[in-house]
């Protein structure tokens, strides 16, 4: 003789799963929207830390020496803070990506002075000018597409 269950305690039952099912579903949107808000505020940050360097960078027509690595060596900071930032809330293979194309970024910033003092003739160093403003043309096309690649990684 099978037990029977009463009806109402069988909606009882049924209502605490619907609503238990209901607070889970909500509640992981919840959790998906704020990581997709968290991702977008930095990913505005990480454009808007980048945008002023690279419109000078575009925009730069004074050869002088060392433009590129003063321009972007002066905004380290704040392109290093927006990109961890950004990163944090990449996963997987984006995030792996991002990473190396930060490593890249960064490795174009590593600029050593040397210490040596050299005693050039006019034309050397008239040559060491002509050398050193190719350079800076190369120097400034690196870093313009190095940043256009990090920025790529943005889909708002």
């Amino acid at each position: 003789m099978p037990i029977e269950i009463p009806d109402t305690i069988i909606n009882i039952i049924g209502g605490i799963f619907i609503a238990w099912f209901s607070y889970r579903g909500f509640h992981s949107y919840a959790i998906i929207r704020e990581k997709r808000t968290n991702l977008k505020n930095s990913a505005i940050e990480l454009i808007n830390a980048f945008k002023p360097e690279l419109e000078e960078l575009k925009s730069l027509e004074a050869w002088y020496l060392g433009g590129t690595q003063n321009i972007l060596l002066g905004a380290y900071d704040k392109h290093s803070k927006a990109a961890l930032e950004f990163i944090s809330h990449l996963e997987g293979t984006e995030r792996t990506k991002f990473r190396e194309a930060w490593e890249r970024y960064k490795g174009d910033q590593e600029y050593e002075k040397s210490g040596a003092i050299f005693s050039l003739s006019e034309k050397e160093k008239k040559f060491m000018q002509y050398i050193a403003q190719s350079t800076e043309q190369e120097n400034r096309d690196i870093a313009i597409k190095n940043i256009k690649h990090l920025l790529s990684f943005i889909k708002i």
